[in-house]
C-alpha cells in the first residue's frame, strides 16, 4: 500500500487517500521513466508536476512517492546531491527499471 495512514483515516476517506497516492506514484514514476538518464531531487519532481501536469502536491507527498518507488526498486537513490528550495542539500534519484 502506498498511502501511509498516519492520521488513522477509515472508510471512504481512507479509500480516496489511498487512490490519490497511487496516482501520485504513477505520475512521479512517469517523469523518471521519460527521463531515464536524468537524476532529480524531490523539489525538481515537484516543479515538473506543477509546471507540466498542473499538479500542486506538497513536497512531503513527493518524498513519500519517491520513497515508495525506491522500496519497490523502480527508482534508485544516487550519490548526486543538489540544493533544494530551502537551501539544504537533497539527494537525487534516477529511474532504475
Amino acid at each position: 500500500m502506498t498511502y501511509y495512514n498516519t492520521t488513522s483515516e477509515i472508510g471512504t476517506n481512507l479509500t480516496k487517500s489511498w487512490a490519490k497516492s497511487i496516482k501520485q506514484d504513477d505520475l512521479v514514476l512517469l517523469i523518471f521513466a521519460r527521463n531515464k538518464e536524468v537524476v532529480f531531487t524531490p523539489f525538481e519532481i515537484q516543479d515538473i508536476l506543477n509546471k507540466e501536469y498542473d499538479k500542486t502536491y506538497p513536497i512531503t507527498s513527493i518524498r513519500r512517492a519517491i520513497n515508495t518507488l525506491t522500496e519497490r526498486e523502480a527508482l534508485e537513490k544516487t550519490s548526486v546531491k543538489r540544493k533544494g528550495n530551502y537551501g539544504k542539500t537533497n539527494y537525487c534519484w534516477k529511474y532504475a527499471i
